[in-house]
């Protein structure tokens, strides 16, 4: 980023003592909110955004609705969200995440005690993603907000969704 370098070389840094430090940031971390939504970023993105997600420790709110972000995708950002220390927002609504995905999620938010606000409506999840997302519920004590809306559950796992939120 040449702003960037012409910053550095203001403040006294050589070009060189510039690239090297740009490079060592690995982009920027100071980041604390990305929002993507509707951008086309389909499911590749997602392992993208999981090595982002490793390495930067400034992020409270990962906006991603309707990016076409597959299971495969999802399931990567899951795994990189299970310890992240200040990702307080996310919103992976209208992707096509799936079952699996929703599963991964779900185990995701069992260990994960930062994130309060979690959109994961209108996702193709089914039935076993409703029944592991009750089990998070009776374990997760951070969560304030869940959307499960327009996926595809039926009444018993929606039952037992929303007494499991009657307890949380």
């Amino acid at each position: 980023n040449e702003n960037l370098l012409d910053e550095l070389e203001k403040a006294g840094l050589r070009e060189m003592d510039a690239l090297e430090y740009y490079a060592k940031q690995k982009g920027n971390v100071f980041v604390t909110e990305l929002l993507c939504n509707a951008c086309y970023l389909y499911d590749a993105s997602g392992h993208y955004i999981a090595r982002t997600l490793l390495w930067n420790k400034t992020l409270t709110s990962l906006q991603l609705e309707r990016n076409g972000i597959g299971s495969a995708g999802t399931q990567a950002i899951a795994k990189a969200l299970v310890g992240h220390p200040t990702l307080r927002a996310l919103n992976l609504s209208a992707n096509v995440c799936g079952a699996d995905a929703g599963t991964a999620l779900a185990s995701m938010l069992m260990a994960n005690t930062v994130l309060t606000d979690v959109q994961l409506a209108d996702n193709c999840m089914s039935n076993s993603t409703a029944r592991v997302m009750t089990q998070m519920l009776h374990r997760n004590t951070s969560l304030l907000s869940l959307d499960l809306s327009s996926n595809l559950f039926t009444a018993e796992p929606c039952k037992d969704l929303c007494r499991a939120l009657a307890q949380h």
